[in-house]
């Protein structure tokens, strides 16, 4: 399984997003209610993107500078070349639906760029 990447300072966020053409960041907080269900959806999914796109788990509870930065926890967002290309707020706390909205609009967001899943060797079957 894919190691999922956990930053709680905003600097080295931009900084690990800025350093990947295609990153995944998922904003929960772990002591929330739902904390424990998204940390098992991200290490599924990193392990069907990695490393295609870099995934990265942002846990707000320990710096609110993260929360401010990408707005209110839970979320996903996708980033293509440093630019938030496609975000999802909220989550459905179905794994099936989750996953299955998630690969959509990831897939949306790349196709929005002119990239096809193939062409970066990634499958989004999650």
């Amino acid at each position: 399984m894919a190691s999922v990447n956990e930053i709680c300072d905003a600097e080295k966020l931009r900084a690990f997003i800025a350093s990947n053409k295609l990153t995944l960041v998922f904003l929960y907080e772990r002591n929330r209610r739902g904390g424990e269900y998204l940390s098992r959806l991200v290490e599924h999914i990193a392990w069907r993107l990695e490393p295609a796109i870099r995934v990265v788990h942002v846990d707000v509870g320990c710096a609110k500078e993260l929360e401010d930065m990408f707005g209110s926890a839970p979320r996903v967002a996708l980033f293509i070349d440093g630019v938030k290309t496609w975000e999802q707020i909220g989550f459905f706390y179905s794994s099936t639906v989750d996953k299955k909205a998630i690969s959509r609009g990831i897939l949306h967001a790349l196709r929005s760029r002119g990239l096809k899943p193939s062409q970066l060797g990634l499958r989004l079957d999650l």
